[in-house]
């Protein structure tokens, strides 16, 4: 992974209960990889894949402005 471009164009940013941040915490501490937005890229990759294809005939092929109506902070 260290010889690969960095390919990384987005931030995703989210809540989560602290509790489970302090998981995560304890997880990333105890593993070779000490970056917790790497165990979080990680966990989301996993996820999408397990998910995707559930939702692909779903999916409407132009997604709608998701942010539509909500307010920054």
């Amino acid at each position: 992974m260290i010889d690969e471009p960095n390919t990384m164009t987005s931030q995703l940013i989210f809540r989560c209960p602290h509790e489970l941040r302090i998981r995560m915490e304890r997880i990333v501490k105890a593993s070779r990889i000490g970056n917790i937005s790497d165990h979080m890229r990680l966990a989301l990759m996993e996820y999408t894949e397990r998910h995707e294809e559930e939702y692909e005939d779903k999916t409407p092929r132009s997604l709608p402005d998701s942010g539509a109506g909500l307010k920054r902070q």
